[in-house]
């Protein structure tokens, strides 16, 4: 009786064309421990339970490598003919498509575990996984794309870029290799390749012009360069693709004011408002829309989103509650700032005193310079010298720091903007304290202040040394 023995699923086609060709007492043992990927499997031939004969190795195509017996046998089993050995290279050649079924099976178990890795927070137990995809030489542009973008989630931007590039090379779907271009166009922005980030992303939509990430990222890298047009052809690209996603609507204004069209971008900012999420998300949009407001020189506009965003309650969760306390106590300093440099000093007071999201979290400064606005000096006076308190030592800090030739652009940017904030919060409170100390009669406290004061703004000092002057 014939038996046979198959290891591997995907060449079960193998197992059953080739055991027509044996005759009785005959075996076919096929064996395949690694799959026929670049590596290689064996098809022997013997009789019983005897010695597999001599191996020799033929190669069959770029995937595979056949090594079978070819032994001839003088009692007439298994004679060396051309046909025989002619049909079972035919055979195997047929089950080349089945080889690589096989190493998709592969694929999608590596990817699979490596999402599963990444779901648990382990990104190197999933590069590990999914790094076998790239060595997989049969694998397609289906498989390595999708593992280009796990690899780039579990920090391996280096595999990843390679996926990509291998898997855009291949064919496929035009949705696939745009996704595999975005993913390699990602890859350059991060790297500060702004010419190859470019190419890629055009490719990308080339491909699918439906990819709104693909027109986000161009977006991104445009701006990125100054190329301020070009950002506000892709950003609209993105709104056109995705009308009622809230960050598209933001980033769009934002696109439309860099290149000072007030009007189309006042229009995006409101249709903002009305996207926002009422979570955590939404307060965190609302915000920055109110400082964007504020950069158009629209403070009503600013005052607004800030109120809508302390207006977002929470989830009811723990973290719900303990990230809306973070948020509101940010977004009322923030909003404090705005009402005093309005000059809605009531309103200051009262959001800091009323029950609601603000109570007790209004800053000293902008609290203080209420106070003094509302000629209620004794009130000002703790409020602003605990606002002032360090302020010499945080203002010398930050300048040596930022003539640190270490430093680079974007650092040397943001560190300069927080100078430039620091010193005139700083300004501000110290010419409220000044008369707030004239007010409550403390002359020499107030001169004081005023000298201080000129260090930093030398016409606001004068103006105070006039008024503490003039009081005597």
């Amino acid at each position: 009786m014939d038996t046979l023995r198959c290891r591997l699923p995907a060449f079960i086609c193998l197992s059953i064309l080739v055991s027509s060709a044996l005759t009785a007492n005959e075996q076919l043992v096929y064996d395949e421990p690694l799959g026929c990927n670049g590596d290689r499997f064996i098809v022997s031939y013997c009789r019983g339970d005897s010695d597999a004969g001599d191996y020799v190795t033929n190669p069959l195509d770029n995937y595979c490598k056949v090594t079978y017996v070819d032994r001839p046998r003088t009692n007439g089993f298994l004679p060396e003919t051309g046909e025989l050995r002619g049909e079972i290279l035919k055979k195997l050649v047929a089950c080349k498509s089945k080889s690589g079924q096989t190493a998709s099976r592969e694929a999608a178990g590596y990817l699979s575990a490596g999402r599963a890795w990444l779901e648990k927070d382990d990104k190197d137990r999933a590069r590990t996984e999914l790094v076998k995809v790239l060595a997989l030489k049969a694998a397609t542009s289906d498989e390595l794309i999708p593992a280009g973008d796990l690899l780039a989630q579990a920090g391996d931007e280096k595999s990843a870029t390679e996926a990509y590039l291998r898997g855009v090379q291949l064919p496929g779907e035009p949705a696939m290799l745009a996704r595999g271009w975005l993913g390699f166009g990602r890859a350059q922005q991060a790297a500060a390749r702004n010419p190859q980030a470019i190419a890629a992303l055009n490719e990308a939509i080339r491909l699918d012009p439906n990819n709104a990430d693909a027109h986000w990222v161009l977006a991104a890298v445009y701006g990125d360069q100054g190329d301020f047009a070009h950002a506000l052809a892709a950003r609209q690209a993105v709104v056109r693709l995705k009308p009622n996603d809230e960050w598209a609507q933001y980033l769009l204004g934002g696109a439309y004011a860099a290149q000072k069209q007030v009007t189309p971008a006042l229009a995006a900012y409101e249709r903002v408002l009305t996207l926002a999420p009422k979570n955590s998300l939404g307060r965190d949009l609302l915000s920055l829309l109110s400082n964007s407001y504020a950069e158009l020189e629209r403070p009503e506009e600013a005052i607004a989103a800030m109120r809508a965003a302390l207006a977002i309650p929470d989830d009811g969760t723990v973290d719900g509650i303990e990230a809306k306390v973070m948020q509101d106590f940010s977004n009322c300093r923030r909003l404090g700032e705005l009402l005093v440099e309005q000059k809605h000093y009531p309103e200051v007071v009262r959001q800091n005193f009323a029950r609601g999201s603000c109570n007790s979290m209004m800053g000293p400064g902008e609290l203080g310079v209420a106070y003094v606005a509302l000629e209620q000096p004794a009130k000002a006076i703790p409020q602003l010298e605990a606002a002032l308190k360090g302020f010499e030592k945080s203002i010398a800090d930050s300048t040596s720091e930022l003539a640190s030739p270490m430093l680079k652009k974007e650092e040397r940017e943001s560190l300069a903007e927080s100078l430039a904030d620091l010193k005139a919060d700083s300004t501000r409170d110290l010419y409220a304290l000044g008369r707030a100390y004239q007010l409550t009669g403390r002359a020499a406290d107030a001169g004081r202040t005023a000298r201080t004061l000129q260090k930093y703004d030398a016409k606001l000092g004068a103006k105070l040394s006039a008024e503490v002057g003039s009081a005597h």
